[in-house]
């Protein structure tokens, strides 16, 4: 086409390099931007162009490449988008580097460029997940002070920080003054926060609110009651518990009948994990 004459202009470009992308030959998008960027007088790189790029290179881990890629589009003077820090904040954020990751976040602020609801989720569980929840408590303050809003997602990260560091009664807390529909998610995570330091009333009580609350429990809220239950040494109430799944449509699975038995052996009922093993190998579990 160039040889016939036609010329390419920023669109064409931009629709050559997001094919590129897509189709996972972010080197050859590199080198195409490049080519532009030296041979092509009629048009220059845009932030459609660099953010594109920005993200492929982000999905293939290269953060560093990444921002260097940002580095030069601001040296350009092409000034990002919210579209080219999305992907530099959680390719950051899983790469661990969260003073880089809070560092693109004010980058941000300062350019007055809006941070949106995903942005701040992706900090705030990043940050949570390197323990550093009184940071990620500061992100979640500011993230509502912009009248952001609140994201299940950013509650149950906060939630989950919090529980990580045994501050349960902090996380119900937040639950319960931020939360406005929970999912079975957000009540696993304070399920899972009771059970963990033991509070197996606590988590008893959330578990009967769920159905108050029309959250119907999954597998994972039932093996977690249950493996509570039995690090506590009532295993009677465990078996009540895996009554109540069945009821509800839920058949136990290989992590619910290894609780039990791990359970039973704990409390010396040898001869019965003995009877519920040899069923589990009739059944083919």
């Amino acid at each position: 086409m160039l040889a016939d004459g036609f010329e390419f202009n920023e669109i064409t470009y931009g629709t050559l390099i997001n094919g590129l992308c897509d189709a996972g030959k972010t080197k050859v998008a590199v080198r195409l931007l490049r080519m532009i960027q030296h041979c092509v007088f009629n048009v220059k790189p845009n932030v459609v162009m660099y953010s594109r790029i920005i993200e492929a290179l982000c999905k293939e881990g290269l953060v560093n490449e990444a921002c260097e890629w940002y580095y030069e589009m601001v040296g350009n003077n092409v000034e990002p988008t919210v579209f080219t820090f999305r992907p530099l904040v959680r390719a950051l954020c899983v790469a661990g580097w969260l003073n880089e990751a809070v560092w693109m976040v004010e980058e941000m602020i300062s350019k007055g460029i809006y941070v949106d609801l995903y942005v701040f989720s992706v900090l705030i569980d990043g940050l949570c997940k390197k323990g550093m929840v009184g940071e990620a408590r500061e992100v979640f303050d500011e993230m509502i002070k912009r009248g952001c809003g609140v994201s299940v997602v950013a509650c149950s990260s906060l939630m989950v920080g919090y529980c990580l560091k045994n501050e349960v009664d902090e996380a119900r807390r937040l639950f319960d003054a931020v939360v406005g529909r929970p999912d079975v998610w957000s009540y696993n995570v304070l399920i899972n926060g009771y059970c963990k330091v033991r509070r197996l009333d606590d988590a008893m009580k959330l578990f009967y609110e769920m159905w108050g609350k029309n959250v119907v429990p999954n597998l994972v809220t039932y093996n977690l009651l249950v493996d509570c239950v039995c690090k506590c040494g009532r295993v009677a109430i465990a078996w009540k518990v895996v009554k109540t799944m069945c009821e509800s449509g839920l058949a136990p699975d290989v992590v619910t009948y290894s609780i039990l038995l791990d359970g039973l052996c704990k409390e010396q009922h040898l001869d019965l994990a003995v009877v519920l093993f040899n069923q589990l190998i009739k059944r083919g579990v």
